[in-house]
């Protein structure tokens, strides 16, 4: 692809699409693509890019752009999901916050202490820093080669950016139930470098931070003004506390939501999805306790 940039500059880009199929086959074919194709090797820049991801018009142009102007050495851009399946609707959104509670922006674009992040759905390398961490032969071993390199690039202190993409690149991550299963336990093991004691913290802490509390709110309120209906002003007290408490809730949820593109009437539904999350957060514990 010829990305047009600031006026006449023009820079070669090779896109490499990973093939569905085995994870092993996806490493071999972009390892493969930089090798042996004619394009990647005069290009200045590499775009890695997973099979089933869909660019919006300039948005290679507009992630270059950010990239110069932001003198980094590599870009990765968190993908616009879809919410057509239950799983989606229900699931995602919350395992999703839990992975970027985990890597906050802030700190992975920080230059203090900072956290190496990317998203293997869209990788852009500057052609000098894809070569100097090993490339995807370096990680070849790895369960997620996106972490794997963004942690090889932290440690040969190169510059990386990792950018919200706003419906310039759209994605489903998953086609049914049990692969969104085995996905998210793939994704979160690794984030916890395959520790089984972080990923039961992790997942008791969503448990009883996003479902098991907010239920307790949405109880105790009715329940508390009930008890105490014989005091009108404490009673009303308690359910004014209860309704400003339900709307903060409701509305961080909602603004989730939109920072997701997602429907605002699956912020509710955030309750189930923190509880299923945190079973699949155990379920990667279990898996790695039994090897």
């Amino acid at each position: 692809a010829r990305a047009e940039i600031a006026g006449d500059d023009r820079f070669e880009i090779i896109v490499i699409g990973e093939c569905p199929g085995d994870w092993a086959g996806k490493v071999h074919a972009v390892h493969a693509g930089v090798t042996q194709s004619r394009g990647a090797a005069d290009a200045e820049y590499l775009l890695f890019a997973d099979a089933d991801t869909l660019f919006a018009p300039g948005c290679i142009a507009s992630a270059l752009a950010m990239m110069r102007h932001r003198k980094l050495d590599f870009l990765s851009l968190i993908s616009t999901l879809t919410y057509d399946t239950w799983f989606e609707r229900v699931v995602q959104i919350a395992a999703a916050f839990e992975l970027m509670r985990l890597f906050p922006l802030l700190r992975v674009n920080g230059t203090g202490d900072s956290r190496a992040f990317a998203n293997g759905q869209f990788m852009l390398f500057r052609r000098d820093t894809y070569e100097a961490v090993g490339g995807h032969e370096a990680v070849k071993d790895a369960l997620l080669e996106d972490l794997a390199l963004a942690r090889l690039i932290a440690a040969k202190k190169r510059r990386a950016g990792v950018f919200v993409a706003a419906g310039l690149l759209h994605c489903r991550m998953y086609a049914d139930w049990a692969q969104f299963r085995r996905g998210w336990k793939r994704i979160f093991t690794e984030a916890a470098e395959r520790k089984a004691r972080r990923l039961s913290l992790w997942s008791w802490r969503i448990r009883w931070l996003g479902a098991i509390f907010p239920a307790w709110m949405l109880v105790a309120g009715p329940l508390g003004a009930l008890i105490v209906a014989h005091d009108a002003t404490r009673g009303g007290t308690v359910l004014a506390l209860w309704f400003a408490a339900l709307l903060i809730w409701i509305g961080a949820l909602a603004r989730l939501c939109a920072l997701a593109r997602a429907p605002a009437w699956i912020a509710p539904l955030h309750l189930i999805g923190a509880w299923l999350t945190a079973n699949l957060l155990g379920e990667a514990a279990r898996d790695l306790h039994s090897r």
